[in-house]
């Protein structure tokens, strides 16, 4: 929050500053985007976020945002959503758990509902699934309906294949918390594949699907770039200032990294 902050102190005082008049802008003016930028300061960003149980979501968000566990539950509109707020070390994160689609054709009208209810609020709609598994077509089918219900807004759309440390063949080293070359190969051809099915069913926007570990803490800050792609431009702030990635580094053997480094 420090640049929002910044901005607040230029616009707390009685005269308009000289910065600001250069603009033309009035007292009244001032004090009125004092207000609009002290409400989107309090608004922290709110994320849609779409998997199932054990894909590593919470995971997930600790990793973009170095944040426990959620501090609160602050709304439950329907038994089939729940909005949750967690403190990052940066600043406060909602995110929305959404329900899945798929599994019964009158609950699916249900979750519909919620998903073109709670969608448009959302600054980024992040869907997670397992890098390592390649039953797709579930994901396909309920992306599509989404988007011919005119429910999901593409854009703002960011495909995350968590747990890639388990992507096979190859394996993953230890010593330095990175792919081997081997499963490197994997990994990508994997990203390859899944971005190739989706955009059969939706014309997916460029490096949207994004390969990472949140436990491993490998690759987050890839996936922050994507989300802040997927973000309105007047929002990515709220995301850039509360993010706080996972450092892979800390997982690294600390003799490797200083023959790494040189000492």
């Amino acid at each position: 929050m420090r640049l929002i902050r910044k901005f607040l102190e230029l616009l707390s005082g009685e005269e308009v500053p000289p910065e600001l008049k250069a603009l033309g802008i009035t007292r009244e003016q001032m004090r009125q985007l004092k207000a609009e930028t002290e409400k989107a300061a309090n608004t922290p960003p709110r994320i849609a976020l779409i998997g199932e149980t054990g894909v590593g979501k919470s995971s997930t968000i600790n990793a973009l945002f170095n944040a426990g566990r959620p501090v609160s539950h602050t709304q439950a509109c329907t038994p089939t959503d729940a909005e949750f707020l967690y403190s990052g070390s940066k600043g406060e994160i909602a995110v929305v758990d959404m329900p899945g689609l798929g599994e019964d054709v009158e609950v699916d009208k249900q979750h519909l509902e919620t998903y073109r209810r709670v969608l448009p609020g959302c600054d980024v709609i992040l869907w997670v699934f397992k890098a390592d598994n390649r039953a797709i077509t579930h994901i396909q089918g309920s992306i599509k309906l989404l988007v011919d219900e005119r429910i999901l807004d593409i854009r703002h759309l960011v495909i995350g294949l968590n747990q890639i440390d388990l992507v096979q063949p190859g394996s993953w080293d230890t010593a330095i918390n990175m792919p081997s070359e081997e499963q490197e190969s994997s990994i990508t051809a994997r990203t390859e594949d899944i971005e190739q099915k989706l955009r059969r069913v939706c014309p997916l926007p460029e490096h949207r699907v994004v390969p990472y570990s949140a436990m491993k803490g490998y690759a987050t800050d890839h996936l922050l770039q994507a989300m802040l792609d997927a973000c309105d431009r007047k929002r990515q702030w709220a995301l850039v200032e509360r993010a706080d990635c996972a450092d892979f580094k800390a997982l690294v053997d600390p003799h490797m990294l200083k023959q790494a480094i040189g000492q």
